[in-house]
């Protein structure tokens, strides 16, 4: 998950570890008068809850919604059939759409079992989640998510179980749900049983997690996702587009105006209004929309377009611009803008700019850049000291110093290339070279660009290291 950028969750928990929460919680429940007991296990009692709650508040479908604005349903007559999953002691439940919260052992099981007040045994499926919770988070939660296909029967019950624990169903149990949709690839479900599903280990070795990332931005949340490679690589030159957007637009913020004016005109009024539009819709497509990202996108994609449109302006010659230059800091909140929306999106490629625009660094990523830099310092006064020493005497013949001097300038176009290919690659950074004592620079994903040269091991006079073969 770590490699995906997915970030790790604040506490593990393990079922074995919390049957004492468990076992307590199916008590209250009990107290409360919504179990029952039968010869396999103990079960929720769905009779008794309906007399005071409502059950069934998911429907099987899904979307962002609020549980309180929920209407009950799964009373409908032939659910009960899609709701029973216990076949043993079937005839004992009181109702079809009981489950159970403790399965007692059968004789000779040698599933793993622990001792309870009503019989040595095991949790049931639904009632792990709501003590586990409880034990962590308390009795209430802003957001609660899973698989579609877990919307019914699992969360419905969940919640069953959490009022019933609770005596209460105000404020809901969940404020609000999100149910994902499933993966496919070639139009079947992508699981294991089937083995048409692709490890991340097997996905990362020829793709970028942030082009992973865009692919799922593409797609509601909620809705069936068809993998293919073609699809992948769409997302992957969306990405590209956001982020040459991104890195032209640095590129601009520190070239000065050519006439000096820093007054607005009509088209940066024109160009932050649009800004101030795209925000709106954004806004909207969040909170109205259902986290609708696809909508997002294409907000951003309209924004870069008028970026671009903007800068142009400046490029031609005095008298097509008609006066007009496109203004740094206009075209720097847009790109901030972009950036700080697909950070947050987690593509790790924009973080640095984000972090740039604001004016300051985390603390890891100021050791990461002063420790790349302070050792290659360290590296280059080696070279430069190592050079001194090895200098040729008075006398030396004219073959000899241009030998030594030609290794210690490889030498310092050795560390040159690490610095670029290695340590600020880790950092987001790629840097090309484009011509003598010339280069541009262009954010990536950390550790994710391609070098620009192979790898061969170099021995210099005092220095021996691996490292790329500077182009010519």
């Amino acid at each position: 998950m770590r490699a995906l950028n997915v970030l790790e969750p604040s506490a593990l928990a393990r079922v074995t570890e919390h049957i004492g929460d468990i076992i307590d919680y199916i008590k209250q429940i009990d107290t409360n008068g919504m179990a029952y007991e039968t010869s396999s296990g103990v079960y929720f009692d769905v009779r008794a809850f309906s007399k005071k709650f409502a059950y069934g508040k998911l429907k099987a479908k899904g979307r962002v919604r609020s549980a309180n604005a929920e209407a009950p349903v799964g009373r409908e007559e032939g659910q009960q059939e899609r709701i029973g999953v216990d076949v043993v002691g079937m005839d004992e439940k009181k109702d079809l759409r009981d489950f159970v919260l403790w399965k007692f052992n059968k004789p000779g099981e040698a599933a793993m079992s622990w001792d309870s007040p009503w019989g040595r045994g095991r949790p049931g499926w639904h009632i792990e989640c709501s003590a586990m919770t409880q034990h962590l988070l308390g009795p209430h939660l802003d957001i609660h998510s899973g698989g579609v296909d877990l919307c019914f029967p699992h969360h419905t019950n969940e919640i069953a179980q959490s009022d019933a624990f609770r005596m209460s169903e105000d404020p809901a149990w969940v404020g609000a749900w999100l149910h994902t949709g499933h993966l496919y690839i070639k139009g079947l479900k992508m699981s294991k049983s089937l083995k048409n599903f692709i490890s991340v280990r097997e996905f990362l070795a020829g793709h970028d997690a942030d082009d992973f990332r865009m692919f799922c931005l593409q797609r509601r949340f909620d809705a069936d996702v068809d993998y293919s490679e073609s699809a992948l690589l769409e997302a992957r030159s969306l990405r590209q587009m956001f982020i040459n957007f991104v890195s032209l637009t640095q590129q601009r913020v520190h070239v000065p105006s050519r006439d000096g004016c820093k007054r607005w005109g009509a088209k940066e009024f024109e160009v932050m209004a649009e800004l101030a539009r795209v925000r709106v819709g954004v806004r909207k497509a969040f909170v109205q929309g259902g986290l609708d990202t696809p909508e997002v996108l294409r907000l951003l994609r309209d924004l870069v377009g008028l970026g671009h449109e903007y800068m142009r302006q400046g490029d031609g010659k005095a008298e097509e611009r008609d006066g007009a230059e496109a203004r740094g800091e206009v075209v720097s909140n847009l790109a901030a803008y972009v950036a700080k929306l697909l950070a947050l999106f987690g593509l790790r490629c924009f973080n640095q700019f984000t972090l740039q625009h604001r004016g300051s660094l985390s603390g890891a990523d100021v050791e990461s850049l002063t420790k790349s830099l302070v050792d290659f310092r360290a590296r280059v006064r080696a070279a430069a000291l190592e050079g001194r020493r090895r200098r040729p005497r008075d006398g030396s013949d004219v073959e000899e110093k241009e030998g030594t001097t030609a290794a210690l300038a490889q030498t310092l176009l050795v560390l040159c290339d690490e610095l670029r290919e290695r340590d600020l690659i880790e950092l987001g950074i790629q840097v090309k070279d484009t011509g003598v004592g010339e280069c541009s620079w262009t954010l990536a994903s950390p550790s994710s660009a391609p070098c620009e040269a192979a790898d061969q091991k170099l021995d210099v006079p005092g220095v021996t290291l691996l490292a790329s073969r500077h182009p010519n």
